[in-house]
């Protein structure tokens, strides 16, 4: 873990700030010194300015909504950046041409009147903003205009962050808002970190007296879409998971059915084991392997609600609902005493996604070996010849030329005729089909 900066070096730190960063920071401080309005950067920038690490959050706090109007104005004109207001959250955003940007709030607290619900804000003081934050580790705030910098904390936020700890700053916050579950797994998993005692029993009573549920799909789903984001962490996000109660939370037949570590680790050894580089249908997604991985174990009218649940895209939808049958459908094809035909294990294989190709290819050697003759050879071969050329030959118009082609497709696959017998197989195929 890095030491931390001490408060005495912060003006030195805030010199030494790579490009673009310091151009930007410097941008800032003279837009508000111009206006002579006193500027916090507050939250994620600080707690990484901190820790030595480099950060692209530039969230500033402004004392007072009329004076953070004005500085949002203001520093959309100096960086040459889109202007976009939220005057329900009392913030406004800078939108720059790379990319990035810059989030300019008024202090503010917040009063959720539901569980999980947006919150009603109204304008506070610095203070007060700092403790309505996640966790102590982002209720810092420090002042870069007007010079000398100077640290704001609070609640504690510079102690904990040195111990690794991260910790509430209310008994209510995840009841609040029980997304910062998520959000603080993802800090667990980023900086090594881990929920203080008090912290983690408040999370698993959140979640044991279905705090989710006022959380909107559309939330949820971005929520966990962040924290399961790569496959090297999907053992670790879904064990923690567990140990909090989430899984169940999310959907009570998860309860003891959600994917356990060796299930998960075989699935990403064999995702890092294939190659997929240049090969339809590309790579699999750790948040989509996620999603399969979490419909497995269920019946389908539960995969059904938990799509639902999340508000799943139809292509989510139709991994969560339909992905566990197809691989099941698949893996006992392959799992069968006898060798089946390429074609067979071709037409099995033809409607997998790559999550679902993964799923297949981790059940054994002998799965495994399919899917990557699959992938190199099964789904790349396409026939020279086409309809047009049956058509060319006397053959009449019609579904029978299709059907012919398909034939013609599985000899292929079969290896039982080469690329030159195709038009006189595919001719004689249809002649015995449709004669």
């Amino acid at each position: 873990m890095p030491a931390l900066a001490e408060p005495r070096s912060l003006p030195a730190l805030l010199e030494r700030l790579p490009a673009p960063l310091g151009g930007r920071l410097g941008a800032i401080r003279a837009a508000a010194r111009e206006l002579r309005i006193e500027t916090w950067w507050v939250g994620g920038g600080v707690r990484d300015l901190l820790r030595g690490e480099p950060t692209a959050d530039f969230d500033l706090v402004v004392e007072g909504a009329r004076r953070a109007e004005r500085l949002a104005a203001g520093l959309a004109e100096a960086l040459g950046g889109r202007l976009r207001r939220h005057d329900r959250f009392l913030t406004a955003t800078v939108e720059l041409d790379d990319g990035a940007a810059v989030d300019v709030a008024a202090a503010r607290s917040e009063r959720y009147e539901a569980p999980g619900a947006l919150p009603r804000v109204e304008p506070a003081g610095l203070d007060r903003d700092l403790q309505r934050r996640d966790f102590t580790i982002n209720a810092l705030a420090l002042r870069i205009e007007p010079p000398p910098p100077e640290l704001r904390d609070p609640v504690g936020g510079r102690a904990d962050l040195a111990a690794g700890r991260l910790r509430v700053l209310h008994d209510a916050s995840f009841r609040d808002d029980p997304t910062r579950i998520l959000r603080g797994l993802r800090f667990e998993r980023r900086f090594g970190f881990r929920f203080e005692s008090a912290t983690e029993a408040q999370a698993r009573e959140a979640l044991g007296g279905a705090a989710l549920a006022g959380v909107s799909g559309d939330r949820l789903r971005c929520e966990l879409a962040l924290l399961l984001d790569a496959t090297g962490n999907l053992v670790q996000a879904f064990a923690r998971g567990a140990e909090l109660g989430l899984w169940k939370a999310l959907d009570p037949d998860l309860e003891g059915a959600h994917p356990g570590a060796e299930l998960i680790a075989k699935w990403v050894e064999t995702v890092a084991a294939l190659d997929w580089a240049g090969r339809d249908p590309g790579a699999p997604s750790a948040w989509r392997l996620a999603l399969l991985l979490l419909a497995v174990p269920l019946a389908r009218p539960a995969r059904r609600r938990l799509a639902a649940r999340l508000a799943l895209a139809a292509g989510e939808r139709e991994l969560v609902v339909a992905g566990p049958d197809r691989v099941e459908r698949a893996g006992s094809l392959l799992a069968r005493e006898s060798e089946p035909p390429a074609h067979a294990v071709a037409r099995a294989l033809a409607p997998c996604s790559a999550e679902e190709l993964a799923a297949v290819a981790a059940r054994g050697p002998g799965a495994r070996r399919w899917v990557e003759r699959d992938l190199a050879e099964l789904r790349p071969l396409r026939l020279r010849v086409r309809g047009a050329d049956l058509v060319a030959a006397g053959l009449p118009p019609g579904p029978g030329i299709r059907r012919a082609l398909e034939r013609t497709r599985e000899a292929r696959l079969d290896a039982r005729i080469g690329a030159g017998d195709e038009l006189r197989f595919a001719l004689q195929s249809f002649e015995e089909a449709e004669g």
